[in-house]
């Protein structure tokens, strides 16, 4: 039905400079952000359930209202990278 839906988000993003990166997704409900070829060093959260994925996701696993979820990713080179968010 109408209420329960998922969208999946690809693309390239350009990092000009080697180093860490801030991402932040802001989602009602869970999501999952990754960055092939990128580490995930740290996250911070408003609201409990954020965590490290097992591959270096940054991700929500479940219910909430509208929160925001940054990541630290850190990037070894310049260049494009590929951008990956699944939400749910």
């Amino acid at each position: 039905n109408d209420a329960n839906y998922a969208t999946e988000s690809t693309g390239f993003v350009y990092i000009p400079a080697a180093g860490d990166w801030t991402f932040n997704v802001n989602s009602d409900d869970g999501f999952m952000l990754t960055f092939p070829g990128a580490s995930l060093t740290a996250v911070s959260a408003s609201h409990l359930g954020s965590a490290l994925g097992a591959n270096g996701e940054l991700r929500y696993n479940g219910g909430r209202g509208d929160n925001n979820t940054f990541g630290v990713f850190n990037f070894p080179t310049s260049g494009f990278y590929q951008i990956r968010l699944v939400h749910w």
